[in-house]
Parts: structure tokens; sequence; C-alpha cells
């Protein structure tokens, strides 16, 4: 299945933040596995890894959802992370990898 990714207009950031993200939710639960099946992470190539960049939305078969900063590193390759539960464990056997083969970003997005 080849994904489709949409962007839409950001309204927190005009920038990718280059710092590592800290927790922020206190007092939270982990989400079961399967919990969120429409849920994705979007990944890009840098320094000879996958670094983590947004997270998404399945919106149908062709289609994913996104902020429209988490394309600014356009000259990198990006690849989706389905159905992972664990970002961090590359062998979950429920996570599916697919590489985009377009990018739509939204036309009054700046």
């Amino acid at each position: 299945m080849v994904f489709h990714l949409l962007f839409l207009l950001s309204l927190l950031t005009d920038k990718a933040d280059p710092e590592p993200v800290k927790p922020q939710i206190i007092g939270g639960e982990d989400a079961r596995p399967g919990e969120f099946p429409w849920m994705i992470l979007i990944q890009y190539f840098s320094n000879d890894e996958w670094e983590r960049g947004c997270g998404g939305a399945i919106i149908d078969h062709r289609h994913i959802i996104t902020a429209a900063h988490c394309w600014l590193r356009k000259s990198l390759p990006h690849r989706v992370v389905v159905g992972a539960h664990n970002i961090s464990d590359e062998n979950e056997p429920s996570r599916q990898i697919h590489v985009p083969c377009r990018f739509h970003q939204h036309p009054m997005w700046n």
C-alpha cells in the first residue's frame, strides 16, 4: 500500500525544533497496542539513521495528514511508520514501513 502525504497549515511553528523531545505528559497512561491504529510516524533519514519527524493520521488507504512544517526537510528521504506501538523498537511485529510517493502542501501555507 502506498501512502500520499497531505500537509496542512501549521499554526504552532514555522520550523522543526532541533532539540530532543522531553516527556510532557505527567500522570498519563501508555496506549495499548493497536488502540490508535490511525496514528503514524513520519521519519527522515539523516546522519546515517532514521530520525523521528512528525506524527500524523491515516485519512484513507492512500492519504495521511500531518502538519505542514513536517515537510521542511524536503531533500532528505522520508518514510511512514504504521502500526508501531513502541517507535524505538525496529523489530516490532506490527510495524509496517511505507515510502511516500508524493507530498502535497496546502497552497496557503507559507
